[in-house]
């Protein structure tokens, strides 16, 4: 049998660079699978896991506003709307006075939420 280890013995050149990914047959349960890659396949790799870096930056963001959203106070007059959106802010009032023991706590998450905001979007208007 063929190691996988020897690439003259699978009708491959050694110092030749492979443009497909090739899966090499193994001893059973002794050895790992041997990867061939193309350095091209390395930089596609590395851009892929960039854009998932950049992907979960950007969903995190999406979840700060929407904490941000929920934990704010009702808007400045808002007992003088006159549409739905009354409702809406009579709800965020009542939760805040609900809320009354724990204003510290809640004001304190919500700059730590608004400063790693603003890091976002500082990092990301310079690298746009």
């Amino acid at each position: 049998m063929k190691h996988p280890s020897d690439l003259a013995s699978w009708g491959l050149n050694p110092g030749a660079i492979h443009l497909w990914p090739t899966v090499l047959p193994v001893r059973p349960s002794r050895s790992p699978t041997v990867l061939l890659s193309s350095p091209f396949q390395c930089e596609l790799s590395k851009l892929r896991m960039e854009r998932l870096r950049i992907e979960e930056e950007h969903l995190l963001e999406v979840k700060r506003q929407e904490e941000l959203e929920r934990i704010r106070g009702p808007s400045p007059k808002w007992y003088e709307l006159k549409n739905a959106r009354f409702h809406y802010e009579a709800h965020k009032n009542n939760e805040l006075l609900k809320s009354s023991d724990d204003w510290q706590s809640l004001l304190d998450y919500r700059n730590e939420l608004e400063q790693a905001s603003k890091q976002f979007q500082k990092h990301h208007s310079t690298t746009s």
